[in-house]
């Protein structure tokens, strides 16, 4: 890790002072993430850009629906177990062995503090 010393940075048009902080020197790969994953059992990180997300925005249109009763509870139903097969899915795919020197990609401030 290096430090970064304090100083001023420029935040939407505005001065501002930032602390120092430590940051790590390089990247965190994907390889080095799927062994913390495999070590920790932490969920993988999801891509934002998935079919999940397109299934995601459909459920909440299909749960405003049933809102005024054009679904049936039982239609809302089978729409949620679709997806979490998806997101079962997607979760086992995220890691592609010929990228594993790749940064990792699509984790979030509690994913990165986590590692």
């Amino acid at each position: 890790m290096v430090l970064i010393p304090a100083g001023k940075a420029f935040l939407r048009g505005k001065s501002i002072n930032v602390e120092s902080f430590y940051i790590d020197k390089y990247e965190v790969t994907n390889s080095e993430y799927k062994r913390f994953i495999e070590d920790t059992d932490h969920p993988p990180p999801k891509s934002y850009l998935s079919v999940l997300d397109k299934i995601l925005a459909g459920l909440q249109f299909y749960e405003d629906a049933a809102k005024d009763g054009t679904f049936s509870d039982e239609e809302i139903s089978k729409l949620e177990k679709l997806i979490q097969e998806y997101e079962d899915e997607e979760a086992k795919d995220w890691y592609s062995p010929n990228k594993g020197d790749h940064p990792v990609e699509n984790i979030s401030w509690k994913d990165a503090s986590a590692y």
